[in-house]
């Protein structure tokens, strides 16, 4: 089990239309890389705190340490490759997603085993698949991030976020787009939102030909 120590600050937005000074800025500066990715994100019901979800056959755990004037700062909080141990079910996944213990019946858990032997019987809790493609830009000390995401095999989206160790390099760097007066949204709320909608976002077909992301369901 790895842990890890940096915790950054983060704003993040979803959805929302491009505008032409984000637009400029991304066209003026070099990628430093293009990612497509797959992963899980396990949503419970009134779970805000924890962003969990599995990539690369690793579940991975985010905690919210604390808002700060519009900026989130989130702790990378725990690596595990799978197979799960029942004891660590109990002791620590269980907790964090605020779910009831379960009989468990087997003393290891894969991923599809996690899902339909634990999660399936779960009320409160979904595993949603996000497919990502996803650009990388280095602007200022901090990290910019565009996405165009397809959520739960039905609905697309897309993102934007700064993420820094300094807020102020953040705040900075959200001024320069003209996103101050937008509200910052994590991973959590904007998936759990999406799916609520029940639709693609209106904004994301647009944004993906505007930034040079394709929109395919992978």
């Amino acid at each position: 089990m790895a842990q890890h120590d940096t915790p950054r600050f983060e704003f993040r937005v979803f959805g929302i239309p491009l505008n032409e000074t984000l637009e400029g800025i991304i066209q003026k500066t070099p990628v430093t890389h293009t990612e497509q990715q797959r992963d899980l994100y396990l949503l419970a019901t009134g779970v805000n705190r924890y962003n969990i979800k599995i990539r690369q056959n690793t579940l991975n755990t985010k905690v919210l340490m604390r808002r700060q004037e519009g900026l989130e700062r989130w702790h990378p909080h725990l690596d595990i490759a799978f197979p799960l141990s029942a004891a660590f079910l109990h002791e620590i996944l269980f907790p964090l997603l605020q779910l009831q213990s379960a009989a468990l019946k087997r003393d290891l858990y894969t991923i599809e085993l996690l899902q339909t032997e634990v999660i399936q019987s779960q009320p409160t809790l979904r595993i949603i698949p996000v497919h990502k493609q996803r650009r990388h830009y280095a602007i200022d000390n901090c990290q910019l991030e565009v996405a165009v995401l397809y959520v739960d095999d039905r609905f697309y989206t897309h993102t934007i976020a700064i993420e820094a160790v300094d807020p102020a390099a953040v705040q900075q760097l959200r001024a320069q787009l003209g996103l101050s007066g937008v509200e910052n949204v994590n991973y959590n709320r904007g998936l759990k939102d999406l799916l609520a909608s029940d639709t693609t976002a209106p904004y994301t077909f647009s944004f993906a030909e505007r930034v040079g992301l394709t929109p395919i369901a992978v």
